[in-house]
């Protein structure tokens, strides 16, 4: 049986963190994760203790637990594409004898089913994968004897799948990476009578057939090796006692521990300069030199273990208890903050509203922004029916961080004409007070990412109202207002939605919004045709018509030769008002006519196109 957790919160805070890039996510296991592996920035899992295996596909918005083909640990989980993947790992079954369960499996149906390759009670335990394709598998192990001494370990290698396994040993091995088919490195603590004590980088050229010791340190050894990860065949960075680079091919390497990393054995690159790295298994550091400077980002009380990257903004950290964070600004603050309310002419949204305890019984309503134009050397945007904003000019103040509504004469923390709606750059309790736009304060309650329209994850912020009655505002980055709830006296007894909207001319959520859109049920006193806004428009623009009987309707676009360009309505519509939209990307700049005629009645109106 699967367990599912769906995330989509309202007005639940639940991270203190996002301010600071990264984000968490909510999953179905509170098992420790010791290592987290996406294959792309939508598909990923995450495994650990007691054989816990978790599947995202879509970035973490929704983690499913599967099935557990086994309660021994696992270290390290990889994939080769979203079928075909291994897990392995291991634990001390037996102390103080140090005996150790190794475990290493194979799925080919994303991790629904698993098939056991190897599981022995040995003195060894897997710590990392290499996965050049569904056949071709290298699995690092390190162990001790009865006594709690170093005793064994090497690299296994399969290349049928994990029908047979090959090895080679001679040392504690934890980490390899592989930049081809051919070529990788392997990190090393040397065990036997004559390389005991030595720490290891040995390479290969040809795919595992043989393996050279092209580096070797009797400085540090035994618990302190870690991970080694390639960029190119040049740059390298390897964990042995902390964090060293290399830019020779792992012939040389340099200490670039400038932040002291030695409790610590993750890190992730995105390219050769930058990397993250987890500090004392509590923080997230980046460079963008290539380790010679570092940013803290992340400081948390919880313990973190495993870090990856999929791009340079794209990661996911995953540690005790569960826990999983998520950046989508490579866990840099996002200063982008004019994107939490995006303002074009022509742009509409449509929202659900309902009454407790009537969710079912709601209505839908569309909220529009018509037309923009400059007063007092600011460029106002006019938006129809928003919810808590509702008919007005507003605009964003770049320099303040402030959306704004404008009332002449308001002098409202020094603005002259303007009222404060909310500040954009808010962070988890700042607040603003007085003369905000219908509120006495208003203060960001709630900075965790939401899901809209089923495959969206993004950021958002939720504002509290305070004042006749207590209200929140949630905007959503790259959509807008994205709910809105408002209760006198609390608690919030309306609620709103968004479904569906219609941004910069791509459609998101509702594919009804794709066909013509009935904004009004009310029966008009006669047919109209609207002029399209905006007019002058390019590329797209809005056409809106009424029907005071039901009837079939035709409305279509013609050229200055009276060539009919596009249809955007043919079908048989009831009574109302009713809206849609032509798009212009492929014509040339111009006059152009569109016609509505329906029963007895047609009309025609010019529009023009300039690019």
């Amino acid at each position: 049986m699967k367990k599912v957790l769906l995330v989509f919160v309202l007005f639940a805070a639940m991270s203190a963190n996002s301010q600071t890039g990264w984000f968490l996510q909510m999953t179905p296991t509170s098992k420790n994760l010791l290592d987290i592996y996406f294959i792309n920035s939508l598909t990923g899992w995450a495994c650990g203790d007691s054989g816990r295996i978790i599947k995202t596909t879509n970035g973490g918005s929704i983690w499913t637990e599967l099935q557990p083909f086994t309660t021994n640990r696992l270290n390290v989980i990889r994939f080769y594409n979203s079928n075909y993947g291994y897990a392995a790992g291991g634990i001390q079954t037996q102390n103080p004898f140090c005996i150790d369960n190794d475990i290493l499996a194979r799925t080919t149906n994303g991790g629904e089913t698993w098939t056991t390759l190897l599981s022995n009670s040995t003195w060894d335990i897997f710590y990392d994968l290499a996965v050049l394709n569904k056949d071709t598998v290298f699995a690092t192990y390190a162990g001790t004897d009865n006594s709690c001494m170093s005793s064994s370990g090497g690299i296994k290698a399969t290349f049928n799948s994990g029908g047979s396994w090959t090895g080679s040993g001679g040392g504690w091995v934890k980490g390899i990476s592989f930049i081809d088919q051919k070529t990788g490195w392997a990190s090393m603590y040397g065990i036997g009578d004559i390389m005991r004590g030595i720490y290891v980088i040995c390479k290969t050229t040809n795919t595992g057939v043989n393996w050279s010791n092209i580096y070797s340190d009797t400085t540090f050894g035994g618990s302190m090796i870690g991970k080694v990860r390639f960029a190119d065949a040049n740059t390298g960075y390897c964990k042995y006692r902390m964090l060293r680079k290399t830019t020779n091919g792992g012939v040389n390497w340099m200490k670039i521990d400038s932040v002291n990393t030695y409790s610590s054995n993750s890190f992730a690159l995105a390219n050769k300069d930058t990397l993250w790295i987890i500090k004392n298994y509590s923080s997230v550091l980046r460079s963008n030199n290539g380790g010679t400077n570092w940013v803290q980002q992340l400081t948390q009380g919880e313990t973190l273990n495993s870090i990856y990257f999929t791009d340079k903004n794209t990661g996911w950290i995953a540690g005790d208890n569960g826990i999983i964070y998520k950046t989508i600004t490579g866990g840099a603050e996002d200063m982008d903050y004019a994107t939490y309310f995006p303002m074009h002419t022509g742009d509409f949204f449509v929202y659900y509203s309902w009454n407790w305890p009537y969710p079912n019984s709601g209505t839908r309503f569309k909220a529009r922004i018509t037309k923009d134009t400059i007063m007092n050397a600011h460029k106002y945007y006019f938006l129809m029916n928003f919810p808590d904003i509702g008919t007005g000019w507003v605009r964003y103040d770049s320099a303040r961080t402030n959306l704004l509504y404008y009332l002449p004469n308001a002098n409202c923390s020094g603005y002259a004409n303007d009222k404060i709606i909310d500040s954009l750059s808010a962070r988890l309790n700042n607040q603003v007070n007085g003369c905000v736009y219908h509120w006495s304060y208003t203060r960001c309650e709630d900075t965790t990412n939401q899901t809209l329209f089923s495959n969206y994850n993004v950021k958002s912020k939720t504002f509290r109202h305070d004042g006749l009655m207590l209200a929140h505002t949630r905007y959503a980055k790259n959509f807008g207002i994205s709910s809105y709830d408002a209760g006198e006296p609390p608690p919030s007894t309306y609620f709103v939605s968004l479904v569906g909207c219609y941004i910069n001319g791509i459609l998101y959520g509702d594919t009804l919004l794709t066909n013509v859109m009935q904004i009004s049920t009310e029966i008009p006193s006669s047919y109209s045709l609207g002029q399209n806004y905006p007019n002058p428009f390019n590329p797209r623009t809005v056409v809106s018509f009424s029907l005071p009987v039901a009837g079939d309707v035709s409305l279509k676009v013609y050229d200055v030769r009276g060539r009919e360009v596009q249809t955007l309505v043919n079908e048989r519509l009831n009574t109302g008002t009713y809206e849609t939209r032509f798009d212009g990307s492929g014509l040339t700049s111009g006059v152009y006519f569109y016609r509505l005629m329906s029963g007895d009645f047609a009309e025609t109106k010019r529009m023009l196109l300039i690019k």
